[in-house]
């Protein structure tokens, strides 16, 4: 049984055809992005953790 050689794909022009359809996209991106601040609020809130001894402390954030 022969041993098929696999041909390298060739890197024509995929970054000049993908910029322009990368600019109608970030349009609707921006909503997106939008919509993940109030979830990276939360973490941002000081977060509590009860210890095995019973006390409860606070965590600071660290970006």
């Amino acid at each position: 049984m022969q041993k098929r050689r696999i041909r390298p794909l060739r890197h024509r022009a995929p970054t000049p055809t993908t910029t322009p359809v990368d600019a109608p996209t970030a349009t609707p991106r921006e909503p997106s992005v939008t919509t993940l601040t109030p979830r990276a609020q939360p973490p941002a809130a000081p977060r509590t953790t009860v210890h095995p001894d019973g006390s409860v402390r606070e965590i600071p954030h660290v970006p």
